[in-house]
């Protein structure tokens, strides 16, 4: 008894802790508006070709697709069979609570989703951080090159930095091998948490690690090598949408160029202080990198607004679609799960 008042003071300064690094975040917001002709943005905006910027807000389409199309591979591959549709759903709804709310909100919703229609906690967890851990390697391979651009345009030493994300997306890669070594071990796995973990925590433990309706996992070298290549593409989409976006407002970058900028900014948006939908790092980032190419200030926070414009107008279909189909919905739940030969062989064809 006597750890609740302890648990309860940890929760809190946590979350002060929390509530002071997005005040950071906003700070850093307010004090880059302070600094721009908030004027000229306006005209900016005002002036943006509309037809790029539709066609920038409608690259949302084929990005949530591929990037759905990826966590159904990955989902599958754990035996967790979902139609096209399906993973749609959980992605852009996902995607609505990581953007609109703060923490790991958005991989929460989604767990939960699978959760309720029966997958189990662990691999739905596992499969979402697969899923970002194949992000993070994209990102940080890009922003890797950023680094050598950058530091030859500006002629400093970049290396240290350079190093750091070498170091960085050979620990992702590690991640990712470690964690489908101790899935395709989980009875092994659990048999070593449970000698090491506390006996009070050991009932959660055996929940986390407990499977959905049958036990399938099926991982091989073309199952990475698809994951992978959805993963570039599906960041190249990203980068049209801001090639659309930039253009529409005057910025005349290269894909290279932008790519870069977009790579190293999404990696900055992972530091705490960043607030919703990424604002705060991202305007700093952009000023920063924009202003390499000789870009203004008020054009590059133009372009993060009109991000933030894409990413809110997507996150609205988002909020529509968890209104409509909360946790729990049925939609989920059209598979039939009685004939767990039929759904394994279903999976394999799949996955191969």
């Amino acid at each position: 008894m006597a750890t609740a008042p302890f648990k309860d003071s940890a929760t809190k300064k946590r979350k002060v802790i929390n509530l002071i690094l997005r005040l950071i975040g906003l700070i850093i917001f307010i004090w880059i508006i302070s600094r721009v002709d908030l004027y000229a943005i306006y005209r900016t905006l005002r002036s943006a070709n509309s037809v790029y910027v539709a066609i920038g807000i409608l690259m949302a389409i084929p990005t949530l697709l591929l990037r759905s199309g990826r966590l159904r591979m990955i989902l599958r591959s754990f035996g967790i069979l979902l139609s096209l549709a399906q993973t749609l759903l959980i992605r852009i709804v996902g995607s609505a609570a990581g953007d609109m709310f703060p923490g790991r909100t958005g991989e929460l919703v989604t767990v939960a989703y699978l959760q309720q229609a029966g997958h189990g906690l662990r691999d739905p967890t596992l499969a979402l951080v697969l899923d970002r851990l194949f992000d993070f390697i994209i990102l940080t391979i890009v922003s890797i090159i950023g680094f050598i651009v950058i530091g030859q345009q500006l002629m400093i030493d970049t290396r240290a930095l350079v190093w750091v994300f070498v170091l960085a997306v050979s620990l992702f890669g590690v991640m990712i091998i470690i964690l489908l070594q101790l899935r395709a071990r989980i009875s092994e796995s659990e048999n070593i948490l449970l000698r090491f973990i506390p006996t009070r925590w050991q009932t959660s433990i055996q929940t986390l690690v407990s499977g959905g309706f049958i036990e399938v996992f099926d991982w091989n070298i073309l199952l990475i090598f698809k994951i992978f290549m959805a993963s570039f593409f599906s960041y190249l989409l990203l980068v049209t949408r801001g090639y659309f976006l930039a253009i529409s407002i005057g910025i005349n970058l290269s894909l290279t160029f932008l790519a870069i900028s977009m790579a190293i900014t999404t990696i900055l948006q992972l530091i705490p202080i960043s607030n919703v939908l990424g604002i705060g790092t991202r305007e700093v980032s952009l000023v920063f990198l924009f202003g390499l190419a000789g870009i203004t200030a008020e054009q590059a926070v133009s372009f993060s607004f009109l991000i933030v414009l894409a990413l809110v107008i997507q996150d609205i279909f988002g909020l529509i679609l968890w209104w409509r189909y909360p946790v729990g919905t049925q939609a989920l739940k059209s598979i039939d799960y009685e004939n767990s030969d039929e759904h394994s062989k279903a999976i394999s064809q799949e996955v191969h």
